[in-house]
């Protein structure tokens, strides 16, 4: 399993959201079954690609609104290609990899604060 991020503060997320590059990030984008039309969401994957919902939901719920509407806009702009990946084969697997896992919880994120 990737590691999880684990934050103190609110600073520490929007500083992890500006880096560049981290280890789950180049984790995330090693596995060739990621889109290269969606690398560039991997940093967002990277910290809100949770797959506990309880988890997820309370770092959603700890962010700044100003950042979910950004994150929000950043992965609305590559949902029909996200939804080809996450409605593809890997769908049916019971072994998914653990870049569709993040991938899919950041998802099941968005369309989460989308629904409030």
């Amino acid at each position: 399993m990737i590691a999880k991020l684990n934050f103190n503060s609110k600073e520490e997320i929007l500083a992890a959201m500006v880096l560049p590059r981290s280890v789950i990030q180049d984790h995330l984008l090693a596995n060739d079954s990621i889109p290269k039309d969606i690398w560039q969401l991997t940093p967002h994957a990277s910290i809100f690609g949770i797959a506990d919902d309880s988890v997820r939901t309370s770092l959603f719920k700890t962010c700044p609104a100003k950042e979910i509407v950004k994150l929000k806009e950043d992965v609305l702009q590559f949902d029909d290609v996200l939804d080809v990946w996450l409605a593809g084969p890997e769908a049916d697997s019971l072994n998914p990899s653990e870049a569709y896992v993040c991938f899919s919880a950041l998802r099941m994120g968005v369309d989460t604060v989308k629904a409030t």
